[in-house]
């Protein structure tokens, strides 16, 4: 069962996977993932949270939006993909400009290039890239490309009156910030998690969205 605190969702205690063996716990990160989901997993004591579909067709199982403290609107995919798509342009922008900019002048200026430098390049980029998007979610619950459609990451289960915290950021942004960026890995990446989106119907839930121990909504319905 989860539990849930002001800030969301706790992770998995480490102190309930020990004693047990491979398929156990695998067993317990399957039961555990099945509950952050919004439409039909079990919803923590202390929450009164209602996850709807955009076109209402479906919420959370057994609860009533009537009853509820707060009603979320869950983001459909349409918008999903929009807003990655503005994201990825404009952190591939801010990459250029803080990253590949600088070591073009570098080279330019007659320095010697070697496997570090490329390494150290790779690094930076890493860091703006996940710099730009985690900074955004700590900060406003949402990038650029998620506010442009109306859009916020907001803690699972909580009243999604705040924005994700760091640990929460850190675990959706920095996985896509590394392989991204990779030539070749990025697209598989891209086409995996499109993949995911779209297989979760009728919510497109993400397999960021779940490490996260998040939720991506539109505007609360009151």
């Amino acid at each position: 069962m989860l539990e849930v605190e002001t800030w969301g969702v706790r992770p998995l205690p480490v102190s309930e996977l020990q004693g047990l063996g491979p398929q156990e716990r695998a067993a317990r990160r399957r039961e555990f993932e099945a509950d952050l989901d919004p439409l039909t997993g079990r919803r923590p004591e202390g929450s009164g949270t209602v996850y709807v579909t955009s076109d209402g067709s479906a919420c959370s199982a057994g609860l009533d939006p009537a009853g509820a403290e707060t009603v979320l609107v869950l983001a459909d995919s349409v918008r999903r993909v929009a807003a990655r798509l503005v994201d990825t342009a404009l952190g591939g922008a801010l990459v250029y400009l803080c990253v590949v900019a600088p070591a073009g002048l570098v080279a330019l200026s007659g320095a010697d290039e070697s496997d570090g430098m490329a390494l150290l390049c790779f690094l930076a980029a890493v860091v703006v890239w996940f710099g730009y998007g985690a900074y955004c979610l700590t900060k406003w619950g949402a990038t650029p490309g998620k506010r442009l459609m109306g859009l916020r990451v907001v803690r699972m289960w909580s009243d999604g009156a705040l924005p994700p915290h760091w640990a929460c950021a850190f675990a959706r942004e920095w996985p896509q910030a590394v392989f991204l960026l990779i030539p070749g890995v990025n697209v598989v990446l891209a086409a995996i998690r499109l993949w995911h989106v779209l297989r979760d119907r009728p919510y497109h839930h993400s397999l960021f969205d779940r490490r996260g121990l998040s939720v991506v909504v539109r505007a609360p319905m009151r």
